[in-house]
């Protein structure tokens, strides 16, 4: 559950902008370190020269998620989260040894204050000074150990000071990192929110760009050229409607005409098939009719019609007359 629930009635664009704004802080946390504590950070110069370069890297995750955030971008949105994410982590890490050594170096700098020990630091430097100094300067020299409790008081003051700004810092770069960490939600619902408006507008977009192709159409002068269908749309569906409208006429005079031509083939082929089975009838019943002849056949059976029976009479006729 995100931590930063209870302000869910803050604007989304503030509180994603008040996310970016936590690098511009580790920023100048770094760069204080650097000044106020110079004995981890001397002593190790690669991780000064580290730590430079990621406060510069803070610099511009801030503001380049500023950007992203007031002018909705949604490409510097997305090239700042992980940033984002990894910053908080070594902020992090930084913090934990700041820390921890500060708690180290406490004590060494108590030590420092233990009353023999200033008081043989405080001769060193006044011996040394007397030495430079010539016999004219001697009131000065007169004046030291009057100096000594303000230089002292002084002196224990700053590093004190210097220590608890440090020790506050790191304990603040270690809660910022951590609650930036949990609260990283904000920034993906500001993203998500930009991801629902591009894809209503592209919606929009389409929605317009198909109207505008069906008032067209309708008014007979055909699609855009530069507009393009999407399998599955109303506007694709309706170019394949009337695609199948404007071939179904001629497909169906090519139906009309193969059909009549079939029909007008079977119709004389009937004809021709009653022709040739009346003429395979009347060569049966010359053939039934006529006698056998020499073989014997009786030549007094006659044909059902009148003119069979009128052709077997020449026939007869003719064969007695030779």
């Amino acid at each position: 559950m995100c931590l930063c629930a209870p302000f869910s009635r803050i604007p989304l664009t503030c509180r994603a902008s008040a996310l970016y704004l936590f690098p511009f802080f580790y920023c100048c946390f770094l760069v204080g370190f650097l000044a106020l504590l110079p004995a981890p950070f001397a002593n190790r110069p690669l991780f000064s020269c580290c730590c430079l370069a990621f406060a510069f890297l803070n610099l511009l995750t801030s503001i380049v998620g500023q950007i992203g955030v007031f002018k909705r971008m949604d490409a510097a949105l997305r090239g700042t989260v992980v940033l984002l994410v990894m910053e908080n982590l070594m902020v992090f890490f930084i913090g934990v040894f700041v820390l921890v050594h500060l708690v180290s170096m406490r004590p060494s700098a108590l030590a420092f204050f233990q009353e023999g020990d200033v008081d043989s630091k405080l001769r060193l430097m006044t011996d040394q000074r007397a030495l430079a100094l010539d016999d004219e300067d001697a009131e000065l020299r007169m004046l030291a150990p009057a100096a000594r409790p303000m230089g002292e008081c002084l002196l224990k003051l700053s590093i004190e000071t210097r220590w608890w700004i440090a020790m506050v810092a790191s304990v603040m770069l270690i809660i910022c990192s951590a609650l930036t960490s949990c609260c990283l939600r904000a920034v993906a619902e500001f993203q998500a929110e930009l991801d629902a408006e591009a894809f209503v507008e592209d919606a929009r977009l389409l929605r317009d760009s198909e109207r505008m192709m069906l008032l067209q159409a309708s008014k007979g002068y055909g699609p855009l050229p530069d507009t393009s269908l999407l399998a599955g749309s109303d506007s694709y569906r309706w170019q394949k409607d009337s695609t199948s409208r404007e071939v179904s006429p001629r497909a169906a005079s090519e139906s009309d005409g193969i059909s009549t031509h079939r029909l007008v083939a079977g119709e004389s082929k009937h004809h021709l098939h009653q022709q040739q089975s009346t003429s395979q009838r009347a060569v049966v019943v010359d053939a039934t009719a006529h006698p056998e002849g020499d073989n014997g056949g009786d030549i007094s059976t006659a044909s059902a019609f009148p003119e069979d029976a009128h052709q077997i009479d020449a026939v007869a006729e003719a064969d007695g007359h030779v």
